[in-house]
């Protein structure tokens, strides 16, 4: 107590020794608690100038108003939520840090006990009193059932935050009760935050929200149906691609369907040919209708390849894509770039790859019901085409396609069934070695243009020249 200024040394001295009945009534009526922190107080061998604050803050609300007992965390935070409430012209955040400073205090000194991690604790709680009243208990009931599933607390903090996150979303919707969580709509709020988060961020959204959904309908209400959130994002960013359906119904759907020009040709050249979502972006106009060029750095100091992609304007819906975009296209005659915004014109620039993803996930959802990621859609596709070709068909059809030529050969054993690959195989084999993995090199021998499926030849990249050496 010697370190502490005289002011609230006296202040805490009157409390303990002085008589209860000459103590202002709201001293007295705080005096239990203000005593166990003058005895933790007594023990502390060197305060700061940031704790002799808080003790002045402590000092304040003791005389205006009854400080609450707590014996945890949780009931701290209602305690603080409580003090705001009453004292709203108390600056808030210096209740916080009092009541924190303090709880550290007395379970320093043995005064309480409390979990591990008080830091963690503290925000799960804050957010649970941001419900609603009535949906704390159910949401206090649901932090007690994931500690018994043996979660962590971080993780218990990520779906708590996530969960009132949804409440929020499901407010604006004028959706009031949980029972009206319908799979269409959780897919519509991963949809919307999608927007703006990466692959794994968005993985961790689903996995949050389904985590409340098991519990909702083990606890509350039995006949909750439990749906699979797993369609949005797989949870490690890079799982299950897209399956031949998926592919099958996206291109039915936009053969059949009135959307957006832009975001239907960046949905045609990744299911006709396979290109990489980084393509879309660099794709320049000819002079040649439907013929458009792209440059991309070759690998192991190669140079630059420039390669040409031939839209089949002979197809009548693919026709009438196109000379729709040509009518909206808002750019200037001298800016060649195929896909356009606002920005990249001004900077005379292409546009970004989360441009084109952002609005191929958006058409995607639109189309299916729920949300499947670009490249999952990318590598279904090629996997798809995969299996009605012997590997050496199916690396010559993608000869010009940007990928690595490790990538195709993964993604042709995949197709296969073949699940244990040699890492270090070497990709310049000769020919027998490969007919050795395909079975003779003609697994299946069809022509590219009898298979049923979008990866047909609607595409010809054609080899234009090359730069550099």
């Amino acid at each position: 107590m010697d370190w502490l200024p005289q002011k609230v040394s006296q202040y805490f001295d009157s409390v303990y020794y002085g008589a209860s009945l000459l103590l202002p009534e709201i001293r007295q009526a705080n005096r239990p608690f203000l005593i166990k922190v003058y005895e933790a107080l007594q023990i502390e061998d060197h305060f700061t100038s940031v704790d002799i604050t808080h003790l002045e803050t402590l000092i304040h609300l003791s005389d205006q108003i009854t400080i609450p007992a707590w014996h945890d965390i949780k009931s701290l935070v209602a305690t603080e939520i409580h003090l705001t409430k009453r004292l709203p012209f108390f600056p808030k955040k210096a209740v916080r840090y009092c009541l924190e400073y303090l709880h550290h205090l007395l379970t320093r000194h043995g005064r309480i006990k409390t979990e591990m991690k008080a830091s963690t604790w503290f925000s799960i709680w804050r957010g649970v009193h941001r419900f609603p009243v009535q949906e704390q208990v159910i949401i206090s009931d649901f932090i007690g059932w994931m500690l018994q599933n043996q979660f962590s607390p971080a993780s218990i903090l990520d779906r708590v935050w996530e969960l009132h996150s949804f409440r929020g979303w499901m407010k604006a919707q004028g959706l009031e009760s949980m029972d009206q969580a319908t799979q269409e709509r959780a897919f519509q709020y991963l949809h919307e935050r999608g927007r703006s988060c990466q692959v794994n961020t968005c993985a961790k959204i689903g996995v949050h929200l389904q985590t409340f959904f098991e519990y909702y309908r083990e606890r509350v209400d039995s006949r909750f149906p439990v749906f699979p959130l797993s369609h949005f994002h797989p949870a490690s960013g890079h799982g299950a691609d897209a399956n031949s359906d998926e592919v099958q119904s996206l291109w039915r759907a936009l053969k059949g369907g009135n959307f957006s020009t832009e975001t239907a040709l960046m949905l045609i050249f990744v299911l006709g040919m396979g290109l990489p979502l980084k393509v879309l972006p660099l794709l320049r106009l000819t002079e040649q209708p439907g013929r458009f060029v792209y440059e991309f750095q070759r690998p192991n100091r190669q140079g630059v390849s420039e390669n040409a992609v031939l839209l089949p304007l002979d197809e009548a819906w693919v026709a009438a894509y196109w000379t729709a975009y040509l009518k909206t296209r808002p750019a200037p005659a001298d800016f060649t770039y195929l896909f356009t915004s606002r920005s990249a014109i001004k900077k005379r620039q292409p546009v970004s790859p989360d441009y084109c993803r952002r609005k191929l996930q958006k058409l995607i959802a639109e189309l299916l019901g729920y949300p499947i990621t670009v490249n999952r859609l990318e590598r279904g596709s090629l996997k798809a085409l995969a299996g009605k070709l012997g590997y050496d068909k199916f690396m010559e059809r993608l000869h010009d396609v940007p990928l690595s030529n490790r990538t195709k050969l993964f993604l042709w054993l995949q197709r296969q069934g073949i699940s244990k690959i040699v890492r270090k195989r070497r990709l310049n084999a000769d020919k027998p070695k490969r007919e050795a993995l395909s079975g003779s090199g003609e697994l299946n021998p069809v022509s590219f243009s009898d298979i049923d499926h979008p990866s047909r030849q609607i595409f010809s990249p054609v080899k234009l020249k090359m730069k550099g050496s």
